[in-house]
């Protein structure tokens, strides 16, 4: 007589760590006979990617003197797949530089900028479409500095009063930590709080 036993089993196995693991089988019959399956591969990517800015970055609402700066971050992914670093213009949210690499980019600098304020991210992918982004930065570029006009009285005005109106404007990328008006060479105000145009009544000794 000829017998024949077919099995079928399955089997559920989990908490298994990321990584490639080789898979096989072997069965065997009550009569000691037994044959090995061939062998096959597999990827666990169960884990988005960790992807972070590393301590030299700079800090949220940073202000540069200087119109380039560098992103640095750190990510651990065993199956990258890609890597985006994206430069955002803060006053009109537009995607200003973007840049994708598929091959494991860990820094990335943004040249020739304008003076203005920035924010930007890096946001990275694994082979099983997994993501994971930094935390969004802002970052304030100001090389220009300060500008300063005053506006009137103009130069050489003949004045008929000791009380005189003098009206100016303070402009800048950043905040301005305050304005002082001289005359002769003597502090007459300090602004702290700047509204052009700036209004400040004196009078002339």
């Amino acid at each position: 007589d000829t017998w024949n036993t077919s099995v079928k089993k399955v089997f559920n196995i989990t908490g298994i760590a990321d990584g490639y693991y080789l898979i096989g089988s072997r069965v065997n019959d009550t009569a000691g006979n037994y044959v090995n399956s061939s062998n096959i591969t597999i990827q666990i990517d169960g884990n988005a990617p960790v992807i972070r800015f590393n301590d030299t970055q700079y800090s949220n609402n940073s202000v540069l003197r200087v119109n380039s700066f560098k992103i640095n971050i750190t990510n651990n992914e065993t199956f990258f797949k890609n890597i985006t670093f994206s430069l955002f213009n803060t006053t009109s949210k537009t995607l200003l530089k973007n840049y994708t690499f598929t091959s494991r980019i860990e820094n990335v600098s943004f040249n020739s900028l304008g003076d203005g304020h920035y924010f930007y991210n890096v946001t990275g992918f694994d082979i099983g479409n997994l993501s994971s982004s930094t935390d969004t930065r802002n970052l304030s570029i100001d090389v220009n500095g300060v500008n300063i006009e005053l506006v009137s009285p103009t130069n050489n005005t003949a004045l008929g009063s000791t009380t005189t109106i003098f009206k100016f404007n303070a402009n800048s990328f950043t905040s301005i930590g305050n304005c002082v008006l001289y005359i002769n060479n003597a502090n007459y105000s300090n602004f702290t709080t700047i509204s052009n145009p700036n209004t400040f009544t004196t009078e002339i000794a």
